[in-house]
């Protein structure tokens, strides 16, 4: 009993107070799904997220061993990577987000086909 009316005393007091539950931050989306460049061309791709607090933790996988690390307090954030293969090949790509109480998502899976060329 005590604990319902604690949970209504809080409710109660959120409301009033303006204050609203703080929310996990949402799967990240990861644009575009797929792309395709010859040999040396930069790929570039949107990520964005919404919910939960800032500053946000974000690792940026390129599908090669490579990513891009960092935090940032916005939630969109553009990304850029230039692959080199010898041969033509095809990278998966991810964006993993982790807001600061530490709720962690991770992005949809894009596609970069790269063409192969010289000098590898």
């Amino acid at each position: 009993m005590r604990r319902a009316f604690a949970s209504l005393v809080l409710a109660i007091g959120m409301v009033v107070g303006g204050l609203q539950p703080v929310v996990a931050v949402n799967k990240p989306s990861l644009s575009p799904l797929t792309q395709s460049h010859p040999h040396g061309v930069s790929s570039s791709w949107t990520g964005s997220w919404s919910g939960g607090p800032s500053l946000y933790n974000y690792n940026m996988s390129f599908g090669h061993g490579a990513h891009a690390t960092g935090s940032t307090s916005v939630t969109t954030r553009g990304f850029s990577h230039s692959f080199s293969p010898c041969t033509t090949q095809q990278f998966s790509q991810s964006l993993s987000i982790t807001d600061s109480d530490g709720d962690h998502k991770t992005s949809n899976t894009t596609t970069a086909t790269e063409g192969g060329g010289t000098p590898c």
